[in-house]
């Protein structure tokens, strides 16, 4: 369990500081008009949720499906 510890810490790590400049982001994409939020929206807003995802999965099989909060893929695709 301290193994676990200790490679999910900094995961989360990432994950939090990236959420906080996702939202960031996101919101200077949705003050921009449509043309320019858009190309903010893939340029830089986008790549960022890729990154979320890369952390949330990397995490996901570390935690018991009781304490995950999100679907698992399992629970999208058998639904």
């Amino acid at each position: 369990e301290t193994d676990v510890i200790y490679r999910i810490k900094p995961l989360f790590e990432r994950l939090y500081a990236t959420t906080a400049k996702f939202e960031v982001e996101l919101e200077k994409a949705e003050a921009m008009n449509v043309m320019d939020g858009a190309n903010y929206m893939h340029d830089v807003v986008l790549p960022l949720a890729e990154e979320l995802r890369g952390y949330a999965d990397a995490i996901e099989p570390m935690v018991g499906k009781e304490y995950w909060p999100m679907p698992t893929y399992e629970d999208i695709l058998f639904y």
